[in-house]
């Protein structure tokens, strides 16, 4: 099949840090590649990819300084209409662009399917919203159900490639948080946790939210019982999440997947989360981590936190072998491939 990836520009495939997205994008390429597929990704300059790698800027817009929102939507839009201008060369292009694949969509002579890898903004509710016959792909069931008047062909679960995770059974000394650091994603409540067991908490992720960074979490950092270690990527990331007792994930958003998850259980490692969005999708309460139903309820994700480092390590990576793998997430979209390509074929 001839299949061509549309991924954003703000970030390489894969991301040199964070961008859950771009990964996605990378290892669904190096999957559709490693079945015998004929594959080309339009991404930034800087990717590296098995795939044909095509790109109407040498790297990416953050590399570049490219930050103000506006000035970067009409770089993607230029490079989405430059991509959606060769579709007759493929199949079916799938588009992670949030939300201008969807627009320029219309003016390919081929199918397009978007993977809503985001939560539903305002605006993008309003793009989504004026193209409801548009192929959708959810990343979970959850997401799905927020705009059920969707055209969806299907929810595929985010994959992982086991090929660099760190396994551990034997854990050490610490929690850990990885994630952006703001107040959706619970850092503040991971270290309340923390405090609350008086146990060691590492935190890792990019700071958006500088003035939610100063006022809830550096006051608590000491540099020993919790720490605070920046942007982690590749083998330091995968040492992270091996060693840690388990990943404390109290997100207080309704999170359409969650890659953190998978990637922690990847590594045998538990997980402690609130019952937002895909967390009960992808989390086994009792057998892969512990679910508690609200993030205001202390008492209860503490005891949630002691009961899930006594969790067994192997049933954690299970759940990504069985249901999280990398050509699980392969399968499923070339499941949705053959039917919108079966699809146009009748019409």
């Amino acid at each position: 099949m001839r299949i061509a990836l549309l991924a954003p520009v703000a970030l390489p495939v894969p991301p040199t840090g964070y961008g859950g997205t771009e990964l996605v994008v990378s290892m669904l390429a190096e999957g559709l590649v490693a079945r015998g597929h004929d594959v080309t990704l339009f991404a930034s300059g800087d990717s590296h990819t098995s795939a044909r790698l095509e790109s109407l800027y040498p790297q990416s817009l953050e590399a570049v300084g490219v930050r103000d929102k506006r000035t970067y939507q009409a770089y993607e839009a230029a490079h989405v209409r430059d991509a959606l201008s060769r579709a007759s060369r493929f199949d079916v292009v799938h588009d992670h662009t949030k939300a201008l694949g969807t627009i320029y969509a219309r003016f390919a002579d081929t199918p397009v399917v978007t993977t809503i890898h985001n939560d539903f903004t305002e605006e993008r509710r309003q793009v989504y919203g004026a193209h409801p016959d548009h192929a959708y792909v959810a990343i979970s069931r959850a997401q799905a159900a927020r705009m059920p008047e969707l055209n969806y062909s299907g929810v595929v679960y985010n994959g992982l490639d086991l090929g660099p995770v760190i396994y551990q059974s034997a854990k050490e000394d610490y929690l850990l948080f990885l994630g952006r650091l703001d107040a959706d994603k619970g850092a503040h409540t991971a270290i309340a946790i923390a405090r609350a067991l008086n146990w060691p908490l590492i935190l890792a992720g990019r700071v958006q939210d500088t003035a939610f960074f100063e006022r809830e979490i550096a006051p608590h950092l000491d540099g020993v019982r919790r720490r605070y270690v920046g942007e982690v990527a590749g083998e330091a990331k995968w040492r992270l999440y091996a060693g840690a007792r388990a990943l404390l994930f109290p997100i207080q958003w309704p999170e359409p997947f969650g890659l953190v998850m998978i990637e922690a259980l990847a590594c045998g490692t538990p997980v402690v989360a609130t019952r937002h969005g895909s967390v009960p999708e992808v989390i086994e309460d009792g057998v892969s981590g512990r679910i508690v139903d609200s993030e205001r309820d202390l008492d209860a994700l503490v005891a949630a936190t002691r009961e899930a480092v006594t969790l067994d390590p192997r049933d954690c990576r299970a759940q990504v072998e069985t249901r999280f793998s990398q050509d699980a997430m392969v399968e499923g979209y070339l499941d949705v491939y053959r039917q919108l390509v079966s699809t146009a074929i009748r019409r």
